[in-house]
Order: C-alpha cells, then structure tokens, then sequence
C-alpha cells in the first residue's frame, strides 16, 4: 500500500504543478490554448483516471470512509474524472466567424467538421488591440459582440478577450483570433454544460477537503504541528532572527 500512497502523492503534486503552468499558460496564450492543449487532452484525462483509480483502490484497502476528510479528497478526484469523462464524450468545441454587423447563429465543430446551430445569435460590433502603454507590443485583443436570442427580444452586450470569456446558455466563447484588416474576430466555442458543473463540483470539493485535512486533529499535519520538536525548532528559528 505505500507503493500506491506513493504513487498518488506523485501524480497529485505532478497534477499540481501542470494546472499551475496551465495557468501561467492562459496568461500568456489565453484561455482557448489551454482548454484545447492541456484540459480537454486525453493523455490529461489519463493523469486523473490513474489518480483516481489508485485513490478508489487505497479507500478500500484503506478503510477511508471512517476519516472524512481523507475520504472527501480521494472522492474529489473520482467526481473530477466523471467530470472529464463526460466532457470527453458529450462536450462540443468549434470555432465561429465573425464580421462587424454581421449576424451569426451556427459554428463549425471541430470533430465533424458539421455546421452547428446556436441557440442565439452573435453580432460582432467592433474588435479592437490593446497596447501597453508607451510600446507597440499587443497586450489584450477585445472583441464586442451583442448576442440575441430569437425568442428574446433582449440583446446582450458582451466583451471577449484572451482572459475573459463569454458564457451563454451553457456555451463558452474565447477569443482565438483576427483578421488583418481588424473588422473581422474569431472565436473558439465550447458546449459542455454538464461535464464542467460535475468538474467543478469535484475542484470545490477538493479544496474543503484540503482544508478539513489541516485542520483536522485527527490527521498526520495537525500532529505534526503539535509535536514538540517542531514547536522548540520554530522558537530557535523565531530567536535566530
């Protein structure tokens, strides 16, 4: 069994330690890069399923149910895999074309290659390149689309840049590119309702359960802290200072 508590302290940390590049990437590539490059790979659904199938087999073996927030962690990573699978089998992704005061209501998959119909409908009204200021190096591409409904009279007003995404009756919108002549934007959609909330829910029930773990007097930190010779090491180093 230490083989296995082992191998899934490895393949968190490793999970870890990717989603925070995956996050330095998105800052510099945007969003869009990082769902099609990292989170919706299937070599990064893999890393979750072996995590998962290692904790299922160590909450056997181990009787986890009986400490929960143990339990709840090895749990996280199950929901987060049913999550991903999910998004792996019924999730949508394409990419939609827009000109300035042309409407739009359909987006090529990029499975099938098949021209899919949107619920609504999308109006580009301007795109527009940020600079930082005093240099000519791009620092956010901005486009402004208005989305209506044919059943709604209401129109929405919307802005999508590399970090801010567009989401709409389950779809999400990310900016991808331009066109030279900047009247022209396209945009990278992906459907999957219900494969991000069960993501999610696993996320947010991973962060309780990291935080119950440290908190926890019956777990290996809150001992640790009470231990004396970590508590007489603290005090040399407070004074050392």
């Amino acid at each position: 069994m230490k083989i296995i508590k082992y191998a899934i302290a490895t393949l968190f940390v490793a999970l870890i330690v990717l989603m925070a590049f995956a996050t330095y990437m998105e800052q510099q590539h945007g969003t869009a890069f990082v769902a099609q490059h990292i989170y919706h790979t299937l070599w990064f659904c893999a890393l979750w399923g072996m995590l998962t199938l290692l904790s299922v087999i160590y909450i056997i073996n181990r009787k986890l149910n009986r400490r929960l927030p143990i339990f709840m962690l090895h749990g996280a990573f199950v929901i987060i895999l049913i999550g991903s699978v999910i998004t792996f089998f019924t999730g949508k992704e394409g990419k939609i074309h827009l000109r300035v005061g042309a409407a739009e209501n359909t987006y090529l998959e990029q499975t099938t290659k098949q021209m899919l119909q949107l619920p609504f409908s999308l109006t580009l009204k301007s795109f527009q390149i940020e600079y930082y200021p005093g240099t000519n190096a791009p620092s956010d591409f901005v486009s402004t689309v208005s989305c209506q409904s044919p059943n709604d009279s209401k129109i929405v007003n919307a802005k999508i840049s590399m970090n801010n995404i567009l989401r709409l009756h389950g779809y999400r919108f990310y900016q991808e590119g331009f066109d030279p002549d900047h009247k022209g934007t396209t945009l990278s959609v992906n459907h999957d309702p219900w494969g991000t909330a069960v993501t999610y829910t696993g996320y947010l029930l991973l962060a309780l359960s990291m935080i119950l773990t440290l908190i926890s007097r019956k777990e290996t930190f809150r001992r640790l802290l009470a231990s004396p010779t970590l508590r007489r090491g603290a005090l040399l180093f407070v004074l050392a200072m």
